[in-house]
């Protein structure tokens, strides 16, 4: 049975929906996981029997290598849509080397020099973003119901992926399981895709393109990972308990959108609503980081922890849902608003590596570090005012537009039943084709084959021929021939309805 025979039947489709969404979810996980491997790097396979410093800058690379990818992606966009299977395809194959390297890396410490490390690091930047831009086509495409859900669910499964993956006792194991799950996850997008209409996919290339995310807002969203990545590195400052204790935190914030807005796709959740909720956790956590013990200032790492993943789940929930429901072109638009997050992530782990791994800085000195942080964000929210009213209003001149067309649309189908109305006798007489009245009425508005061929989607030599056959059915040789016989018609069908209106009218006199 064909998948659009299936999505006719009412249950069916629903069914299908479901098993659909379950298997998203479980494929997402595998994203989320490999998310989490680079944000808390350092108490994974990825890191075993490397030092600190070389921990530091393999993740540093890695970022490095998302942001030049995501880069890419949002410059080609168009190019990189119409080739997206073989791109994503080779980019995920990537991170072969990066957990060939990682496995090697675990049996025999320091066998591969750094150099190679680097560059391999890199590449795993380059496979999360690929498996990211596919992740985000295939949610920007399906119907967003379940889409809150899926993500919400899949970030806490992703979360507890890593937990068992960071607390094995073997680092090859780890290895393993991180390519199986990743095979699982990439398996399952690809099997979602192949179910997708194939309609629904090539529609897509026609879509909008809508960056929806302003200077002020970018500016915002890089404080907020700026944030993420001092508060990753900090916990890593603390230990591998810390580290796993801090990132399993993110489930709570994952869920807290069940609790908060129940999934309600009627309430308006936008970036600087999310924003409003979770800048206060934020800005405490960041101010009281330097006070007190480790256990301290794990407690605080956890409370912006929680925040950042509760406003990262939305944030990519209602991304999601707005490609979708607004038919947006997914690939611009999600790498576009990934990019200020990562250069703040790459920003903050520089900086918490900095202030608690390599320096020795007073409790004054990190108090300042504190203050500096927290103004930087609360300036940020100030300068973009926590108002989405551009990027709102695109979605309103995008939806306006839409109308518009729909409008003209309509008013060109009620032109062209009038036409055919009116003139039915004559393309009767002429024995028109249904094809070839299409071309007649194009023609009557005084329409050039060339015009014509790109109005129909026909080539120019079969524009010609259909008029060629139309002048030869009427006995025609021209254009203005053609528009004199429709005036000639219309006068005739004119002055007959007169003259039956006088014999109507006369015989009601007498």
């Amino acid at each position: 049975m064909q998948f659009s025979d299936v999505v006719n039947k009412g249950s069916d489709k629903q069914r299908l929906c479901v098993f659909a969404a379950f298997a998203a979810t479980f494929g997402l996980s595998g994203y989320f996981l490999w998310d989490l491997l680079c944000v808390f790097m350092y108490n994974t396979p990825f890191a075993k029997g490397f030092n600190t410093e070389d921990v530091i800058v393999l993740r540093l690379c890695w970022i490095g290598g998302l942001i030049a990818s995501l880069f890419v992606f949002w410059r080609f966009s168009e190019v990189i849509y119409r080739y997206r299977s073989k791109v994503f395809i080779i980019g995920v194959a990537f991170s072969i080397f990066p957990l060939t390297i990682a496995a090697i890396h675990s049996i025999f410490p320091g066998a591969v020099p750094m150099a190679a490390c680097i560059v391999t690091w890199s590449i795993a930047g380059v496979s999360q973003a690929a498996l990211l831009m596919w992740w985000s086509i295939y949610l920007s495409l399906v119907t967003t119901r379940y889409t809150p859900i899926v993500i919400a669910i899949a970030s806490c499964l992703g979360t507890c992926l890593y937990i068992v993956v960071a607390t094995i006792s073997l680092p090859l194991i780890g290895v393993i399981m991180i390519a199986l799950l990743e095979v699982i996850s990439f398996l399952i997008l690809m099997a979602l895709m192949k179910m997708l209409p194939k309609d629904r996919v090539n529609e897509s290339e026609n879509y909008e393109t809508v960056d929806y995310i302003t200077t002020q807002g970018a500016i915002a969203v890089g404080t907020y990972g700026l944030v993420f990545g001092y508060t990753t590195t900090t916990l890593f400052s603390l230990g591998a308990e810390a580290t796993v204790i801090g990132c399993s935190t993110g489930i709570i914030g994952s869920l807290m959108p069940f609790a908060l807005y129940k999934f309600n796709r009627n309430i308006d959740i936008d970036i600087s609503t999310i924003q409003r909720l979770t800048l206060p956790p934020v800005v405490i956590g960041i101010l009281f980081l330097p006070f007190g013990d480790d256990l301290w200032r794990l407690f605080f790492c956890c409370l912006v922890n929680i925040a950042l993943s509760h406003f990262s789940v939305i944030s990519l929930s209602n991304a999601m849902t707005l490609n979708s429901e607004f038919s947006i072109k997914p690939l611009k638009r999600s790498s576009v608003m990934q990019i200020p997050v990562w250069i703040g992530i790459f920003i903050g782990s520089l900086l918490s590596a900095f202030i608690w791994l390599f320096s020795d800085l007073s409790f004054v000195d990190l108090m300042f570090v504190s203050i500096v942080i927290a103004s930087l964000i609360v300036c940020a929210i100030a300068i973009y005012g926590l108002d989405d009213s551009v990027s709102k209003k695109q979605f309103y001149d995008l939806l306006t537009h839409r109308n518009k067309e729909e409008i003209l649309a309509k008013e060109d189908s009620r032109t062209n039943e009038i036409f055919d109305a009116k003139f039915a006798g004559l393309t009767s007489a002429a024995k028109l084709s249904p094809r070839e009245i299409e071309v007649f009425r194009l023609l009557a508005k005084g329409r050039n084959a060339e015009y014509i061929s790109k109005k129909l989607v026909i080539s120019g030599a079969t524009a010609k021929s259909h008029i060629y056959h139309i002048y030869q059915k009427m006995g025609i040789n021209s254009q203005q021939s053609l528009i004199d016989r429709l005036e000639e018609y219309s006068n005739k069908e004119t002055l007959k309805k007169a003259n039956a209106l006088y014999d109507k009218n006369s015989k009601a006199t007498s």
